[in-house]
């Protein structure tokens, strides 16, 4: 056990800080951008000491004694991939407080990086920073009467960060198949589409349809043609009411080819690209306050959002 320093005049060691002072702030730094890679160091600031240190295994049992207690809280500049970084460390923080949660809920912008700074001076000079600037963000939050959601937004993203960080395995040859049965369903209602609409679609010099199908304004040409009328949007309930002899079948091949063209286009190599080769996870982004409601967003990919189908949930 590294022995504490008795002369406040001297210079703290990282043991002095975490037993002597209940909120610090704490950011790692890394020279890499990789989330599943343990930080280099971290960067340890109160408000009268700080100290920089690298993550040997002394320091990472340290660490660990202290963020893990319920009298010791800890500031984060960004505390999503703070906290996944010390994750991979063994480091695990009970009662984070984030400053990017803190600057949304004071009504401020967001600019969050997504990552830990690469080297210990700018780490250093970030810690000392958001210390210092606290108390004044704990002010505007409270003079907006977020201080209950606040707490509540803090204590959250312990899990979200362990939520990524363990990410979600994938069965990708098993999606994959759906995905390419997707892909040959589509290729079929679009084949069907273009005999149901015949001399309607022009065509090129080979007989090849000149239409693009992803395009509004191609597609509502074409059903106000069949129809012989106008359609007041492309929403799926307006053309499903669509009864012309002409039209209707237009219509339902029309659907059938947007359903099944969305999960090759959603969740087709796109959505394949995020699962990480090294664990065969997905280890997506959970963004508590990401949405302008103010609930969780998800992205790269968006987990909130996955197929219906329960042969893709089966592949998860």
């Amino acid at each position: 056990m590294t022995a504490l320093s008795l002369d406040d005049d001297a210079p703290w060691s990282l043991a002095d800080i975490l037993a002597r002072r209940s909120l610090v702030a704490l950011v790692p730094f890394a020279h890499t951008g990789d989330l599943l890679t343990a930080p280099d160091g971290v960067a340890v600031a109160a408000l009268d000491h700080d100290v920089v240190v690298e993550l040997t295994a002394e320091n990472r049992a340290l660490l660990s004694a202290w963020t893990t207690r319920a009298d010791r809280v800890f500031l984060f500049d960004e505390a999503r991939p703070s906290l996944r970084r010390l994750l991979r460390a063994g480091v695990d923080v009970a009662r984070p407080v984030c400053r990017a949660t803190l600057e949304r809920l004071a009504g401020g912008g967001a600019d969050d990086t997504g990552n830990v700074p690469r080297d210990a001076l700018a780490a250093r000079e970030r810690a000392k920073h958001i210390v210092h600037r606290l108390e004044q963000q704990l002010e505007r939050v409270d003079e907006r009467g977020a201080k209950k959601i606040a707490r509540l937004e803090n204590l959250v993203l312990r899990a979200f960060a362990a939520l990524e960080d363990r990410g979600l395995a994938v069965d990708v040859a098993g999606w994959r198949a759906l995905v390419d049965e997707s892909a040959h369903k589509a290729a079929a209602a679009k084949g069907a589409l273009f005999a149901a609409a015949g001399p309607l679609i022009p065509r090129d010099l080979f007989g090849t349809p000149e239409i693009n199908l992803d395009a509004d304004a191609d597609v509502r040409a074409l059903l106000e043609r069949a129809a012989n009328g106008k359609l007041d949007d492309l929403g799926r309930a307006t053309i499903e009411r669509i009864d012309h002899p002409t039209a209707t079948p237009i219509a339902r091949a029309l659907l059938e080819y947007r359903e099944h063209n969305k999960i090759v286009s959603t969740y087709g190599d796109a959505f394949l690209s995020h699962v990480d080769k090294r664990d065969g996870r997905i280890h997506a982004m959970f963004i508590p306050l990401g949405a302008s409601t103010g609930r969780v967003a998800s992205r790269d990919p968006n987990l909130q959002n996955l197929p219906s189908d329960a042969r893709f949930h089966a592949c998860l």
